[in-house]
């Protein structure tokens, strides 16, 4: 085999990894940017949630009374529990 065939047949494997990984690889750094943002710790607490929900007007006062007594209540009896 002359070094010219070599270097050719290289060119379209070569090409079909690039076309191929390129979008996985662009695919799982949105994945990863993505994942660290909801794992913060306001993103996981039901109160900053809620807090969040009536700034917004989303619910009004009294929503946000019940579920946050809700809350509570909750945290309480699962501490009872471990």
């Amino acid at each position: 085999m002359s070094a010219e065939v070599i270097s050719n047949s290289g060119g379209p494997v070569l090409m079909v990894l690039v076309v191929g990984l390129l979008p996985l690889l662009v695919w799982g750094a949105v994945a990863a940017i993505r994942g660290r943002r909801s794992e913060t710790p306001e993103a996981l607490d039901p109160l900053e949630i809620l807090k969040t929900r009536l700034a917004s007007g989303e619910i009004d006062i009294d929503e946000y009374q019940r579920r946050r007594d809700l809350i509570v209540a909750d945290n309480v009896r699962s501490m009872h529990h471990e």
